[in-house]
């Protein structure tokens, strides 16, 4: 007796299998959510003086997406941060929502790509332009950036934005 399959059922049978794979590769994405607690941190190298961030309004959260080998691939971070930001110095102070919503994006060759939209602070030590920058965006802004695990910050290799920029340190300065 001689089974045969039919070369429909054949194909019907891979676009399944196919389906199933793709389904189990998706179901292999893990995603996980955590809540960001409001803070209190100084940032220095940013501005000629030191700035205080005291989060006055903190109900973001991270929420995480991992592949299927468990390595970080996205991080997004929606939810409401409004921060004061003081020139230790003078103690002159700006309260800024920065609540977003950003995108990291990790990428095969080690770098890091940010999609900030809305409201947000970019800020870099001088490795853009030579010269350090805290700024206040409102619109979007794109960074490509590679970890520096001497300093542990992001050495950004680009930046562009669109929409309105302001100059924290200026505003601070008094």
């Amino acid at each position: 007796m001689r089974v045969g399959v039919s070369r429909t059922a054949a194909v019907g049978f891979a676009v399944v299998v196919a389906v199933l794979v793709l389904a189990a590769t998706a179901q292999a994405r893990t995603k996980t959510r955590t809540p960001i607690p409001p803070s209190d941190y100084s940032v220095t190298g940013f501005c000629p003086f030191t700035v205080h961030v005291h989060d006055l309004v903190g109900r973001q959260v991270e929420t995480d997406t991992f592949d299927a080998g468990g390595n970080l691939i996205r991080s997004d971070f929606h939810g409401a941060l409004v921060s004061d930001f003081t020139n230790v110095e003078t103690h002159q102070s700006a309260r800024l929502n920065q609540s977003g919503p950003v995108t990291i994006t990790h990428n095969a060759d080690g770098s890091i790509t940010i999609v900030a939209r809305g409201r947000s602070i970019t800020g870099d030590q001088g490795h853009i332009l030579g010269d350090p920058f805290l700024t206040y965006n409102s619109g979007r802004v794109v960074i490509r950036a590679v970890p520096n695990s001497q300093t542990g910050f992001l050495d950004f290799t680009s930046i562009t934005r669109t929409g309105h920029t302001t100059d924290v340190c200026a505003a601070l300065s008094g």
